[in-house]
């Protein structure tokens, strides 16, 4: 046996055009790039068992990067609230953080090199950009729009990461991808 840990995502499906998704999980899966999940199989929707569509990925123990804000945010305010002169000392001498830096590298690599396969992300939101046991970026939820284009059911963190142009149910494109860069680049390195 193994010692490595494995997800599993439920999706409910909203297309159920077997075709269209199985040629996008191949597509999604040839991705070979160290700051990419890979989806390492699926299993499709079976309604006789009540069995959703699912999708199986290394499990990324360090959980999301809306985690890792959230953490920031309330050691921050625990610091100004316990510590000021600390607080206010960090503040005037704080640079761009190296790790911040990795995690910005590593998600503009992984969306180079998804354009560069003309596949568009979709939906790149702090959520879907997970971090494992070294704090590397790895994007996941690629192009999910193919089968699941229910953008309603967002949560409303992810909202703001959307191109205004798209909102009103018009495709996303590598443009979109660019402007959810920006509002995640904005995230991190505000930690708001």
């Amino acid at each position: 046996t193994s010692n490595l840990e494995y997800a599993i995502k439920f999706i409910k499906l909203d297309k159920n055009d077997e075709i269209i998704i199985e040629k996008h999980i191949k597509s999604v899966h040839a991705i070979n790039h160290p700051c990419i999940l890979p989806i390492i199989g699926y299993s499709p929707p079976d309604p006789a068992k009540k069995r959703p569509f699912s999708l199986v990925t290394k499990y990324q123990k360090n959980g999301s990067l809306l985690k890792l804000i959230l953490c920031v945010f309330f050691l921050l305010l625990l610091l100004v609230f316990s510590f000021p002169l600390v607080f206010c000392f960090l503040i005037f001498f704080e640079e761009i953080p190296i790790h911040k830096m990795k995690i910005i590298s590593g998600v503009v690599e992984g969306l180079r090199y998804l354009h560069e396969f003309k596949i568009k992300h979709q939906h790149l939101f702090l959520t879907n950009v997970l971090l494992d046991d070294d704090f590397n970026p790895c994007l996941t939820d690629i192009s999910q729009e193919c089968y699941s284009s229910d953008n309603l059911k967002l949560p409303p963190e992810s909202k703001a990461f959307i191109a205004p142009e798209i909102l009103p149910n018009n495709p996303a494109t590598f443009s979109s991808d660019v402007f959810s860069f920006g509002m995640l680049l904005f995230t991190i390195l505000t930690n708001q």
